[in-house]
């Protein structure tokens, strides 16, 4: 029962973060759907790529608008751009990605494949124009009339927002963690036990095996990252394809169990000292007066008629020796 709590309890965490997790990636996506809806942000997009030619003072007045009025909105968004039909970046809270070509990025191709409403959120990557690593999501810019698609809206959200969830370790000990697994079976947050591992670090367990190979979560002991045997349990977070894992060193999740078997082993110990010793003491309680019988038996074989039997009980022993005495 108490492995099965452990387990079970293990269960609950993962579960419990992968909630999180998803709550957190939704307020996201929400936020990128709601800059894409912006009246001053599609307008600015119609103007800068109507004709065809390039409005360089829309795009400034637009970089300027998103720096103010929408980076501020979240401390874990670290930038947002306004991407062409064509896949290229028109307008930016960082000017290095302004004029860069992204149509053949699954951003762009995903993201201007959406539906109004709806939104594409990219795998965890470092950005050398960010300098850091981050989330990418993004969204269908339509036009006013509602009938075509201008562009897409682009957010880059901080890997680091992502800690806030698995950072939290209560219920996991000393020794446990949460850590989250890409599809490419890379860990993208920060590890409890090593430096510098995100998006570096292969995880190829077998909890991250049978999620990429049948989509499939687990619960149980197996060897971590590190080599280490950990009692662990996974979720599979599909609509991303990441996959969340709780995970407690085994001697730490298991050391009640140890400290229950000393506890039965003593008792135990402790019983069948008591079971001996009472043994011990009935068999010489037996053993006694069943000595002064055969003695009285041999004293009245060699003709002492007067000897007389103690009695010193009253079962079946005392009944023989009160009739050795008067029979």
């Amino acid at each position: 029962m108490l492995r099965h709590s452990i387990l079970d309890h293990l269960k609950g965490i993962a579960k419990s973060r992968e909630n999180h997790v998803l709550s957190l990636i939704e307020r996201m996506q929400v936020r990128t759907v709601d800059f894409s809806t912006d009246r001053f942000l599609r307008n600015s997009l119609d103007k800068i790529v109507r004709g065809g030619t390039f409005n360089y003072s829309t795009a400034i007045r637009l970089n300027r608008y998103l720096s103010m009025n929408k980076l501020p909105l979240s401390h874990h968004l670290i930038a947002a751009a306004i991407v062409d039909r064509y896949g290229k970046v028109v307008s930016s809270t960082n000017e290095r990605l302004v004029g860069k070509d992204i149509s053949g990025q699954d951003l762009f191709i995903q993201g201007i494949g959406k539906s109004r409403g709806e939104t594409y959120v990219g795998q965890p990557l470092y950005s050398s124009d960010l300098n850091a690593y981050c989330i990418c999501i993004s969204a269908p810019i339509i036009s006013r009339q509602g009938t075509e698609k201008h562009g897409i809206i682009m957010n880059a959200y901080s890997l680091s927002s992502l800690n806030e969830v698995t950072k939290n370790r209560i219920g996991l000990g000393e020794s446990g963690e949460v850590y989250l697994v890409s599809r490419d079976k890379l860990i993208f947050t920060e590890s409890r036990f090593a430096e510098d591992t995100l998006l570096k670090r292969v995880v190829d367990t077998e909890p991250v095996r049978k999620i990429a190979e049948h989509g499939k979560a687990m619960v149980g002991i197996y060897r971590d990252y590190r080599g280490m045997r950990v009692v662990g349990a996974s979720a599979n977070i599909s609509e991303y394809g990441w996959i969340l894992l709780a995970e407690i060193d085994e001697a730490e999740a298991f050391a009640p169990l140890k400290t229950l078997s000393i506890v039965v082993l003593v008792f135990g110990l402790v019983g069948a000292g008591a079971v001996t010793s009472l043994g011990i003491h009935f068999a010489i309680s037996m053993s006694m007066p069943i000595r002064d019988l055969i003695n009285a038996t041999g004293r009245l074989a060699a003709g002492d008629m007067d000897y007389r039997v103690k009695i010193t009980r009253e079962d079946e022993i005392g009944v023989l020796a009160r009739n050795f005495n008067y029979g």
